[in-house]
């Protein structure tokens, strides 16, 4: 089974003997494999095959046109396991590009499949030659800052990215801020572990998100989201939120979200190991026919057919998997396919904040309904199905700390209400505090204060009943 492809550039000065003699040093100082310390004679060859034990490791090279290619392929068996992980190298007289492949055969694949990590030659030919330009972008280990400084180009740019108009071989990687002004995950080690998959965007604060949402009409990732997003009109992407089902976001959710939808992706024929083979295959019997030496025709014929044979099983244990995983998502869609209401086009100024409101009004509705009776036990059932989100509660917790003993409007405290995502708007004798995306439900207060012990609490009250 398929369980890791990318695509990425490199630096365009690197040749193929470098990046053929650092695929050899992947395995020559690998503590794990049986071939180590043992492949000194293979470094500056352009073609080999060695076998050692249960692993064997092959490169060639071929050229087309104005293409050159080296392709290499290493196989590792232990017990019930089977790894093959094969690399294409292109050059052109403008760039170079690599892909990676790593097929995996288990008899446990699903127990294994969370545990598959990037391949160590990443970060060797990450650190000995270098990422080369991605079209727009270039490839980093560490992340793109959006500024705050330049925000009118930055704010285009993260729209071009969550909109998808953007040109590359890589996905990009937004991470929005929190409401408490941190990322969701460490971002360094975030852009580190996807280096060579996917570039990875930061915004550097709330007030650029709150802005991105207006350029965007609320498609971007805020408080903590992440997004991924791909090249192309298609616009395909994938939003993880900071919080789902009880769980925090990890680096570990990210890097499984980016690796299966790049499984899923297209791999062109000229970074394809098996396709090019089978040209090198071609080439070669069609020099033997002419040649007209028969052992060494057959000889080919068999190789061929035996590397058709080795492509067909792979297809049919990948085709066999996915049927599995197909099998899996209908029957989590027929769970989820009873469904009583949709959404509707409202935005969630805050997490679950629609969700919870409905909650909410069904739990009033019940209150006042006979025990016993079929609509209370219905409202029963569901009330029990859909517990509340809760952010509601945290948003009024953060607002009593920021209105108790309040006497007047000052920038500490529309900082503090920009971070949980208001707009503050100053007129006259009266403020405006409204959500951005809903500046016609805002909420008026004086700029002072009442004297009285009840003046802000008033003042608290009013905005929780005409905003949250």
């Amino acid at each position: 089974m398929l369980v890791f492809r990318t695509i990425f550039p490199l630096n365009p000065a690197a040749t193929l003997q470098q990046l053929i003699d650092i695929s050899i040093e992947w395995i020559d100082n690998s503590p794990e494999y049986v071939m180590r310390e043992k492949l000194g004679d293979l470094y500056g060859q352009k073609e080999f095959e060695r076998s050692e034990g249960n692993e064997s490791f092959k490169c060639f090279r071929y050229t087309a046109e104005n293409n050159e290619y080296a392709c290499l392929c290493f196989e590792k068996r232990a017990d019930a396991e089977k790894w093959r992980t094969e690399y294409v190298y292109k050059k052109t007289e403008q760039d170079v590009h690599a892909s990676c492949a790593v097929y995996f055969e288990t008899t446990d694949f699903q127990n294994k499949l969370n545990t598959i990590k990037k391949p160590y030659i990443m970060k060797l030919l990450g650190q000995k030659i270098g990422f080369g330009q991605d079209i727009q972008f270039p490839t980093l280990d560490i992340p793109h800052r959006l500024s705050s400084e330049t925000v009118e180009h930055d704010i285009e740019r993260a729209r071009d990215i969550i909109c998808g108009n953007f040109r590359g071989c890589l996905p990009c990687v937004y991470v929005s801020v929190g409401r408490d002004g941190a990322y969701p995950v460490n971002i360094t080690t975030l852009s580190q572990m996807l280096s060579g998959m996917a570039h990875v965007f930061v915004e550097p604060n709330i007030y650029f998100s709150q802005d991105l949402r207006i350029k965007t009409r609320g498609m971007n990732p805020y408080y903590g989201a992440v997004g991924i997003y791909f090249p192309g009109t298609t616009n395909k992407k994938i939003l993880l939120p900071q919080y789902e089902g009880g769980k925090t976001l990890t680096i570990r959710k990210i890097f499984d979200s980016v690796k299966n939808a790049l499984n899923f992706g297209y791999l062109p024929d000229d970074l394809s190991y098996s396709d090019i083979r089978a040209l090198v295959l071609q080439e070669k019997l069609g020099d033997l026919k002419e040649q007209e030496n028969q052992d060494e025709l057959l000889s080919m014929a068999f190789q061929e057919s035996e590397e058709l044979r080795r492509d067909l099983n792979l297809k049919k244990i990948s085709i066999e998997e996915l049927k599995e995983k197909i099998r899996y998502l209908e029957s989590k869609l027929e769970e989820s396919s009873d469904r009583l209401l949709l959404r509707g086009d409202m935005i969630d100024s805050y997490k679950g904040q629609v969700h919870d409101t409905l909650v909410q009004i069904l739990e009033d509705v019940n209150k006042g309904l006979p025990d016993g009776s079929r609509k209370k036990n219905i409202l029963k059932a569901v009330l029990q199905a859909n517990p509340k989100v809760g952010e509601r509660k945290k948003i009024e917790k953060k607002l009593k700390d920021i209105f108790t003993g309040y006497s007047s409007m000052n920038a500490h405290i529309k900082s503090a209400l920009r971070t949980l995502g208001f707009t503050v708007e100053t007129g006259g004798s009266h403020l405006k505090i409204y959500f951005s995306d809903y500046r016609e439900m805002a909420c008026t207060l004086p700029t002072s204060g009442s004297d009285s012990q009840r003046g802000w609490k008033n003042n608290l009250s009013d905005l929780k009943k005409k905003l949250l």
